[in-house]
């Protein structure tokens, strides 16, 4: 399409009209030298906006434009003439030129309005360049960041994106004093960025949202200035790490957690006698706590026994834990009692579904509130304590069997030896006296020969019984054998020692009940280790079984109190079953 436009291309009735009014030789000077003269495309426009004139500039923009450029132009030059001064940018597509068009009414008889035009491609392409720039700006900003913020001098929000953040309407924020959004239920901390006049990166501060939730967020600020340099605010970015410092937080109570499970497992593993297995469980918990004191108990039945105490027991704490565990009032994870002034925490510990013991934490007044954490760490622990309880019970009950003679109850003899030899040694670095008394019944194999071996047994179960009901709670008491009997008694001198043995043979003149050919009776023989001796175990056994074969020679039922060491050759002294 020929797009070159000259007076030519104007109706030969336009020309003439204008020829009648004289004016057209001024008004193709004029024109053309005001098109021809413009330094970009320029273009004359006759009356319902049809070109009549163009300089070269134009004729080429044309050829790259499509028609409906040139219409639009030619739109925009009709409506000056009823209006005012119009701009029309169009574009060419190849290469992709902007061009601005300032369309102007001419007042003239020859053309009714002239178009100027001017390349903004430049001034477009650096304005779409900012805009992209800004755009990409906000998107990098919006990636890396969950909020944007600035505030003034003030510490007042001038500034907040998105739109409603941290859960606020709108923007409820701008105008809004950054610092009353600090969480108040966390300590301050050492500085508040939103105010901040020196750069900040990744500050951590635990704030409100709008429903109250603590949100912390990781700010970085950059300080604000005006024209002379003049401090004025900050701005800057902050992420939401609550999520992330939640799960920080679990992760760090579970470590803790298994830290100290790890530590109460090891103590059993290394071989720690119970006692001290617990008591070590106990003050780790107490420890990582921050404690008053802990307990740790065990209940069978209605009854309560302390295995382990960070800081002694207090009758009136176990008492109100066990009864809290006892009437069900502990079934529940964990549960807070308040008792003169104290406040436990009462985790009940469970195995296979029942309650075994229960784990009591104290704290006095004064003492830091229970938090969340210390809730989690005592009810953590002691999902895991009730199993160690449970096999505290089951190795007590071991033990029991492996140290107990199952007929009378009393220590077996491997168990009598062994802690009887303990005591002889302690006794004598202590400079305490102690007393020995080996004890045989009297015609006890006529009584099984004659009665049989079940009434034989009726009288070993009777004699575990006396010798139970004769002895001290500190006592020694063993079945050695067969119808052999010791007993140990600590700080007993001789004539405590004699005196024990007479109240032992009185009491066995109640074995008569079993009768036989003959009556059964008791022997006894007596040995008393001098204070500050070192008198051998076996030797102190010697001197005993010696004197318990004396009184046998010497008619039964009698006891012989064996010589002192120093006076081995000595024979023993005998005397009867009653004072």
């Amino acid at each position: 399409m020929d797009t070159t436009l000259t007076l030519a291309d104007t109706p030969p009735a336009l020309r003439e009209r204008r020829r009648q009014r004289g004016s057209d030789a001024r008004w193709r000077t004029d024109v053309r030298a005001l098109v021809a003269a413009h330094a970009g495309p320029a273009l004359a426009f006759a009356a319902g906006g049809r070109p009549v004139a163009a300089n070269d500039a134009a004729d080429r923009m044309a050829q790259n434009l499509r028609e409906g450029g040139l219409a639009a132009l030619a739109e925009a030059a009709d409506r000056t003439v009823r209006t005012r001064a119009a701009t029309v940018v169009l574009v060419e597509p190849d290469p992709k030129v902007s061009m601005e068009f300032v369309v102007l009414p001419t007042g003239a008889t020859a053309a009714d309005a002239i178009a100027l035009g001017r390349d903004v491609t430049l001034d477009r392409n650096l304005r779409q360049a900012l805009v992209d720039s800004r755009q990409r700006y906000k998107d990098l900003a919006a990636c890396a960041a969950d909020g944007l913020w600035e505030t003034d001098r003030d510490g007042a929000f001038v500034f907040v994106a998105p739109p409603g953040a941290l859960g606020f309407a709108g923007d409820a924020l701008v105008g809004r004093p950054s610092l009353s959004l600090r969480d108040p239920t966390r300590p301050a901390p050492r500085e508040w960025p939103f105010v901040s006049d020196l750069p900040v990166h990744e500050a951590e501060v635990w704030v409100a949202a709008a429903d109250g939730r603590a949100v912390c967020l990781l700010v970085s600020a950059v300080p604000v200035t005006d024209a002379l340099g003049a401090w004025k605010g900050a701005r800057g970015v902050w992420r939401d790490v609550t999520a992330r410092r939640e799960r920080e937080a679990i992760l760090l109570r579970a470590r803790k957690r298994e830290r100290l499970v790890d530590d109460i497992v090891a103590g059993m593993r290394d071989g720690l006698v119970a006692g001290e297995a617990y008591a070590q469980a106990v003050a780790a918990i107490g420890h990582a706590v921050r404690l008053a004191n802990c307990l740790l108990l065990r209940l069978d039945g209605g009854a309560a026994a302390v295995m382990a105490a960070m800081h002694g027991r207090d009758e009136a704490v176990v008492e109100a834990a066990a009864g809290l565990v006892a009437a069900g009032k502990g079934a529940a994870r964990i549960s807070q009692v308040e008792l003169r002034g104290r406040t436990l925490l009462v985790a009940p510990l469970r195995f296979a579904g029942r309650v075994n013991g229960a784990l009591v934490a104290e704290r006095r007044a004064g003492d830091p509130a229970w938090s969340d954490d210390d809730r989690d760490l005592v009810a953590g622990v002691a999902a895991h304590l009730g199993i160690v309880v449970e096999q505290a019970g089951a190795q007590e009950a071991l033990r029991r069997l492996s140290n107990t003679d199952g007929l009378t109850g009393l220590l077996n003899r491997r168990a009598f030896v062994e802690e009887c030899a303990r005591r002889v040694v302690l006794a004598q670095r202590l400079g305490r006296p102690g007393a020995l008394l080996m004890l045989d019944l009297d015609h006890f194999k006529r009584l099984n020969d004659t009665a049989g071996h079940l009434q034989g047994d009726a009288a070993l179960a009777d004699v575990g019984r006396l010798l139970s009901a004769t002895s001290r709670n500190s006592d020694l008491v063993g079945r050695l054998g067969g119808d052999e009997f010791a007993l140990w008694c600590d700080g007993m001198d001789e004539s405590g020692a004699i005196g024990k043995a007479r109240a032992v043979l009185d009491e066995a003149a109640k074995l008569a009940a079993f009768a036989g050919d003959a009556p059964i009776g008791m022997s006894v023989g007596v040995a008393v280790t001098g204070a500050g001796g070192a008198e051998l175990f076996d030797d102190l056994v010697a001197r005993a079984d010696a004197a318990l074969y004396a009184a046998k020679r010497a008619g039964r039922g009698r006891f012989a109190l064996a010589p002192d060491a120093a006076r081995r050759p000595d024979r023993p002294r005998e005397g009867e079953g009653r004072a």
